[in-house]
């Protein structure tokens, strides 16, 4: 449905969003989006210049951000608690990394470069250090192997020489793992990395980022740290099995049980009303940034906008 002006009725903007205005609003902003970067400001040749990077590596975050709104209103139609509880919570860690991208710059490149270069030597150290283990494991359990098989070949002699003593008990075999080593082999991934300097870029980095960034490239004036609370709220709500997980599965009465799904509160569009804003706020700087108008996104943000005090624009319309 649309309304005069040809875009989509976002509803009564003094009322909360109904689940079908943010499936409505997902499916525009996601074409929107789709239109703007499959246009041939987007399309670029592949010289390998920072600059080329830059921009595909920008339009590439926002691609990831729409893919995770699109699958997440695919989970909140189909009733997925939990699905809309991690997937939120990867969105967000996205639109942080991706707005960070964005107003960062250059420096932002090189830190999530860095970051992606951690990943890979931890990684790759990690399998290192459990093929070592498994080798020596290995070596050792054999030893013991041929110990026990020694002395158990001289205890059946022993019994078979002495049939009217009582048999003496052979040894059990020790276990020799059978596990495989990991042939995964990060080495050349990481070489491709030069001379750059492996180092960690954790969420609460950028958002702090973010927040000396705001008043300077005009985009917030406020401190940003609630976003990291809520990234952690997810976490601790859906991707961890923490115990207010396992709390959200029982049934409290003369008998406790535990019930199939996750039980109330039900965060589902709750999640999906934060999730859409901060998608549609991205797509709205990067692409009106690079001279493209994105009307789908500045009316998602008008309607969605949060207050500063942490309550949702519609309530104080």
């Amino acid at each position: 449905m649309t309304n005069p002006s040809g875009l989509p009725d976002f509803g009564d903007r003094r009322a909360e969003p109904t689940a079908h205005e943010l499936a409505e609003g997902t499916a525009a902003l996601l074409r929107e989006v789709d239109v703007a970067l499959s246009s041939n400001r987007w399309a670029m040749l592949d010289t390998g210049s920072t600059t080329v990077k830059f921009k595909l590596y920008e339009a590439a975050s926002l691609r990831h951000c729409c893919l995770l709104l699109g699958e997440l209103a695919q989970a909140a139609d189909s009733g997925a608690e939990l699905t809309v509880r991690i997937l939120g919570r990867c969105l967000v860690e996205a639109f942080l990394r991706a707005l960070y991208l964005h107003y960062g710059g250059h420096d932002a490149l090189v830190r999530i470069a860095q970051d992606t270069l951690h990943q890979h030597v931890k990684m790759h150290e990690n399998i290192q250090d459990s093929n070592q283990r498994l080798a020596r494991a290995r070596r050792a359990a054999r030893k013991r192997l041929a110990k026990a098989r020694a002395a158990n070949r001289g205890i059946a002699r022993r019994n078979a020489e002495q049939p009217s003593k009582a048999p003496l008990p052979l040894h059990p075999e020790p276990y020799v793992p059978r596990l495989a080593p990991s042939g995964l082999d990060l080495s050349v991934t990481i070489a491709e990395f030069g001379a750059l300097t492996p180092q960690a870029l954790t969420v609460v980095e950028t958002v702090d980022a973010l927040t000396k960034l705001g008043p300077e490239k005009g985009f917030s004036n406020e401190d940003l740290t609630p976003m990291y609370h809520l990234y952690r709220g997810l976490s601790a709500r859906g991707i961890h099995p923490s115990f207010a997980v396992y709390e959200s599965y029982l049934l409290h009465g003369h008998f406790v049980r535990t019930a199939q799904d996750l039980g109330p509160p039900a965060m589902t569009n709750a999640i999906w009303e934060s999730v859409l804003y901060m998608t549609a706020f991205l797509a709205g700087r990067i692409l009106t940034d690079n001279g493209q108008p994105t009307p789908i996104a500045d009316a998602l943000c008008e309607r969605l906008a949060p207050e500063p005090d942490g309550s949702a624009a519609w309530r104080s319309r």
